[in-house]
């Protein structure tokens, strides 16, 4: 019902690198709150009525009704702004359309609790533990059969009763300006119900 993780991510290209640091905080049913501190200083705070916004350095603060607009425009909206701070290779995100391309499912040899999933439309393979229900790792190619994304999971830890959570994630991705590869770093804590009873690590 509750649940917050700070995330340290790192990117690299080249000589550049870029340092991301947020923290997310969500509260069952509705509630996010996303405290965005580096490289700048942002709140974003969201239930199923509003979107409020606030940039401390500049003083504002933006409301968005999100109640009265449409459910696609709605939808839109609240994705633009979660994509800001997703991780990749924590969820598989659009799984129902991976799951229809699907060609081939098969048990890894060195993993017995590793399933390995193969799909077309473009070329992916997952790697997924059914027994901690964790996504292990990605191959996500684009349609011309380059590497769009490739994400590895590793030091999984049970934060809450069967709540398995990495805690560093390691991404390489294919860009038109070149390979970037990242590094994430989550730290996760679980509350139950708000007080009382919480693991972190």
């Amino acid at each position: 019902t509750n649940l917050r993780y700070t995330v340290a991510k790192t990117s690299r290209m080249e000589r550049e690198t870029t340092k991301e640091r947020w923290v997310f905080s969500y509260e069952a049913p509705d509630h996010v709150r996303i405290d965005y501190q580096e490289p700048s200083e942002r709140v974003i705070v969201a239930d199923d009525s509003y979107l409020w916004e606030y940039i401390p350095a500049a003083r504002k603060a933006m409301r968005t009704n999100v109640e009265r607009l449409t459910p696609a425009k709605r939808q839109r909206v609240v994705a633009s702004v979660l994509g800001r701070v997703a991780v990749d290779g924590l969820h598989l995100g659009d799984y129902h359309s991976m799951a229809g391309r699907a060609t081939k499912v098969e048990a890894d040899p060195d993993r017995p609790s590793v399933a390995r999933v193969e799909g077309t439309d473009p070329h992916f393979v997952v790697c997924i533990d059914t027994a901690k229900k964790v996504l292990v790792s990605t191959e996500i190619d684009k349609p011309d059969g380059t590497l769009a994304l490739r994400t590895v999971a590793r030091d999984f830890k049970e934060a809450g009763p069967s709540y398995w959570c990495p805690r560093l994630i390691q991404a390489t991705y294919g860009t038109p300006q070149g390979i970037v590869t990242t590094a994430t770093v989550i730290s996760l804590a679980m509350l139950d119900g708000g007080v009382g009873r919480s693991a972190s690590f």
